[in-house]
């Protein structure tokens, strides 16, 4: 909480320095200040928004949230926005002094999580349950309903254009629900089994669609290195079940999946969580459904 408090203090000096006629780039007062903490909460946003805001991402290219720790800009960023899109609960605890030292007459806020119904996080190995999982944006469902809720969320900034909002998120729509449906195609009565040798960020997607799977790591775990117990059952998991293809995220360093697949022969396949992405990525203009349509195109050689 001290920490906090001193970042606090030095948004304010940050703020009363800008103040001073400091020649820093200004946003365009005509259109809504949208920030988003995260790439599938930003996405979601500019889809809805469209030409009415300017969307901020703000953990840098490449960054997790569950490690992100705020600068006084990003607070700024925060607090001088129209509309606020994070994850909430324990998934980014930081953002609650943030938005709770925010003018709340200016600031709407929509978390990600309280949009869904969360479910417990398991570990990996035992079942046991460790905390509300934060990865709700994995099930194209559960994107439908973020959406929405960012959808009513503009509607209320800016009821003038409430139409253009509504047409937005119904065409939005409809692409998610294509997705959905693609998914439930190609998983439907198979259940099939997967493996990651790596972390599982993907509990939503695998409830959604019945997937079984085994990982070296919860979705939210901070280990990095796995026992060599885990690497053998990765191992025998793979031989015995004739696995064809081992995931791995887009964070991994890919060691483990590496090692997996020279002792089975089962190829290696990146299975994309959307939580972040690359700066070249994000210069080219990638979607949610883009990465979203590849993780389809990777379970079908897992199948």
């Amino acid at each position: 909480m001290r920490k906090f408090i001193a970042l606090i203090m030095a948004v304010a000096l940050a703020v009363s320095f800008s103040a001073c006629g400091k020649n820093t780039p200004t946003a365009d007062k005509n259109k809504i200040q949208i920030v988003a903490t995260i790439f599938p909460l930003y996405d979601f946003a500019r889809q809805i928004a469209g030409d009415r805001a300017e969307v901020t991402l703000l953990l840098p290219t490449g960054a997790e949230v569950h490690s992100y720790e705020p600068t006084p800009q990003d607070i700024i960023k925060i607090k001088e926005s129209d509309l606020f899109i994070h994850l909430g609960m324990d998934a980014d605890p930081w953002t609650d002094a943030v938005i709770n030292d925010a003018d709340s007459n200016n600031l709407n806020v929509v978390s990600a999580i309280r949009c869904v119904d969360p479910m417990m996080e398991q570990k990996a190995h035992n079942g046991s349950l460790v905390g509300i999982d934060p990865h709700v944006w994995t099930s194209p469902e559960n994107a439908e309903e973020i959406a929405e809720a960012i959808k009513d969320a503009l509607c209320r900034i800016d009821s003038a254009n409430r139409g253009y909002y509504d047409r937005n998120e119904e065409r939005y729509s409809d692409k998610l629900s294509a997705l959905d449906e693609r998914f439930e195609r190609l998983t439907e009565g198979k259940r099939p089994f997967i493996v990651f040798a790596d972390s599982f960020p993907f509990r939503y997607l695998a409830e959604e669609y019945d997937i079984r799977y085994f990982s070296a790591f919860p979705g939210c775990s901070s280990e990095s290195e796995p026992s060599a117990a885990t690497v053998s059952e990765l191992i025998e998991t793979v031989k015995q079940r004739k696995i064809p293809v081992v995931f791995y995220t887009e964070t991994s360093n890919q060691q483990l999946a590496d090692t997996v697949c020279e002792e089975t022969g089962a190829g290696k396949q990146l299975f994309h969580s959307c939580h972040t992405v690359t700066e070249e990525e994000l210069r080219s203009g990638v979607t949610y459904l883009d990465l979203m349509e590849r993780n389809l195109e990777a379970l079908k050689k897992a199948i």
